[in-house]
């Protein structure tokens, strides 16, 4: 894999890794003389690219591959929304977008209302009942070991997330440089630093749903075009 890694509002590559490799944002050619297509966009007179992938040509027509093989690099301290992938042996794998393997032991999570721990066996027979397959969460990175990374939800801020869509956009629209949690009066948003939003209801009125459409196509914008999501857009939506 080539390397690539996170910082601020960037993502650096080294170009000679992998030939005709462009980054969200980056252009890519003059628009004279060649149409946009695929994963690309027009801006004043250029051509570019709006994810992480390699160009193609045919004839006129300029295209960018994907690059799915592209995955969020866990750092101890870091705020990730991720979703239940399977049940363990005392733990829950997190599926993150991460090139590590994301676990969630049962002894580094908070028990509903604040339940004094009783004996880890009692406990690992209700795993269901704290975070089930499928269901999205909020949790920080505790530590990073060889192939993995150590979740913790022992926080009032993390947890399981509900009553809201998740929306998956690339790691440079994320940063470093931003809110994790952002609120509005109808919204509240986690963003990930792996590239994962939650916009979650605060209300369920109908100027909810509404804000929520617009919040979703504001990140699918961000998405496209491969900028920075801004947190005073969010908080004014």
């Amino acid at each position: 894999m080539f390397p690539v890694r996170r910082y601020g509002h960037h993502i650096l590559k080294n170009y000679s890794a992998v030939p005709n490799m462009f980054i969200p944002g980056e252009k890519v050619c003059d628009i004279e003389d060649s149409i946009y297509s695929h994963n690309t966009y027009p801006h004043n007179t250029s051509i570019h690219s709006s994810v992480l992938g390699t160009l193609t040509r045919i004839n006129k027509l300029v295209m960018i591959e994907p690059c799915t093989r592209y995955r969020y690099i866990p750092l101890a301290g870091d705020i990730i929304v991720g979703r239940v992938a399977m049940l363990s042996v005392k733990r829950w794998k997190i599926e993150a977008n991460a090139q590590l393997e994301c676990i969630l032991n049962l002894t580094t999570i908070a028990l509903p209302d604040n339940a004094q721990r009783r004996k880890l066996e009692q406990d690992e027979m209700l795993m269901h009942s704290f975070f089930d397959v499928d269901d999205v969460l909020v949790a920080e990175i505790q530590k990073v070991n060889v192939g993995s990374a150590v979740l913790s939800t022992r926080n009032e801020r993390y947890g399981k997330l509900t009553n809201g869509v998740l929306k998956i956009v690339p790691l440079c629209a994320v940063g470093s440089y931003r809110s994790s949690f952002v609120e509005n009066e109808q919204l509240r948003f986690v963003v990930g630093a792996n590239g994962y939003v939650f916009i979650q209801l605060r209300k369920n009125e109908a100027v909810g749903y509404a804000k929520m459409v617009a919040a979703v196509q504001y990140l699918d914008k961000c998405a496209a075009q491969g900028c920075a999501i801004d947190d005073k857009i969010l908080e004014s939506l």
